[in-house]
């Protein structure tokens, strides 16, 4: 099965601490794919600006959008296509996320009008995970991206009747950061030549 995760890449959306949502999804997701790779999942972070695309051109069996939310508020959101409210995929990945978060949830709610959910040949999970312009909760996002990401690769196995495989202690992943750079393009480059040499690399704005 081919999961698509796609992170926000919202650089202006910015936090109560005054950096970027992406900084927080990037993480989820790259946590996301370590472990539903190790559950047996084939697995594409988006890259490109038109996600919708990209997921269908790759052929994906699920594609996960991974969000952070902003307004004023609190709780985990799920949105999807009317037709998907009770799709299994939405409601575990939901019920998983929504589990971990420390305040009331606000549940699965139809937004047929979002593209990635009306453009997408499969089904669209779209996680708002609790909301980063308070000060309370982004804390709890930063101190909870790798449950996070583990709570969304669960529901996916939750959802497939899979037992859920953690890493064992010497399965230990350490992620290590390989440059910092004050030039984007640079920054880009840098993944490029990370990605060609067989790196599983991003980059992201701190």
């Amino acid at each position: 099965m081919k999961v698509f995760l796609s992170p926000s890449d919202q650089v202006s959306n910015t936090t109560a601490s005054g950096h970027s949502e992406r900084d927080h999804c990037v993480l989820i997701a790259d946590y996301a794919k370590d472990y539903l790779e190790l559950n047996g999942y084939t697995v594409k972070i988006g890259t490109e600006w038109n996600r919708a695309i990209e997921s269908n051109n790759w052929g994906a069996d699920l594609h996960v959008p991974i969000h952070t939310n902003a307004g004023g508020g609190t709780g985990t959101l799920m949105l999807c296509h009317s037709v998907r409210v009770n799709n299994k995929y939405v409601k575990a990945i939901y019920e998983e996320v929504a589990a971990l978060t420390p305040t009331d949830d606000r549940g699965i709610q139809a937004r047929d009008t979002l593209y990635e959910i009306r453009d997408t040949n499969c089904v669209c999970a779209y996680l708002e995970t609790e909301f980063h312009d308070n000060a309370t909760t982004e804390k709890w996002i930063d101190a909870n991206m790798e449950n996070i990401g583990k709570a969304i690769a669960r529901g996916i196995c939750k959802a497939d009747d899979k037992e859920f495989k953690e890493y064992e202690s010497s399965d230990t992943l350490y992620k290590v950061q390989a440059g910092a750079f004050k030039d984007e393009d640079n920054a880009k480059k840098q993944v490029e030549a990370l990605q060609k040499a067989g790196f599983d690399a991003f980059y992201y704005e701190a």
